[in-house]
């Protein structure tokens, strides 16, 4: 689900409740897409996934979904999670299923605050997300994480308990 008004937009998966996101403000970018642009602007930021470590990347999510089976079916879904533990050694990505190239997916969602965020989403740092319509129109919702306004839910304090 996606709703999208003057003021913001957000997305939130039924099937995956935990997965949600979205922004509100002048800054938001709301735009329709082909499918071409569409899997051309995903290849480029997943290009760069590569090139994350500790030293050059505070946060990396990455969702891509191919199917209505969501994260159940892990062969048309893809998932890179990072999230380097500062003054810790940082771990692998966690990877799951299979990136698609040339597969316009039916949603996707990238969250980016590393230093090559530029070259993955053509801003500083921020999140982009993409539905896939029934035509040859693909919604893209573009959230530059810029200005005094901008707060990361994930770095509010709190228990660790309610994850």
């Amino acid at each position: 689900q996606v709703v999208v008004s003057e003021e913001g937009a957000y997305y939130e998966l039924n099937d995956l409740p935990e997965e949600f996101g979205g922004g509100a403000g002048d800054r938001l970018e709301r735009r329709f897409l082909t499918e071409s642009e569409a899997v051309a602007l995903l290849k480029q930021a997943v290009g760069t996934l590569s090139r994350a470590n500790a030293s050059n990347t505070r946060h990396i999510s990455v969702l891509v979904l191919y199917a209505r089976r969501g994260l159940a079916d892990r062969k048309n879904c893809y998932v890179f999670e990072y999230r380097p533990v500062e003054y810790e050694e940082a771990g692998k990505p966690v990877v799951i299923g299979q990136f698609q190239p040339d597969v316009m997916p039916l949603f996707y969602k990238l969250k980016v605050d590393a230093d090559f965020a530029p070259e993955a989403l053509n801003m500083p740092r921020g999140m982009m997300f993409c539905m896939a319509n029934a035509g040859d129109r693909h919604l893209l919702i573009r959230v530059p994480f810029v200005g005094d306004e901008v707060h990361d839910l994930n770095d509010l304090p709190g228990t660790d308990t309610l994850q």
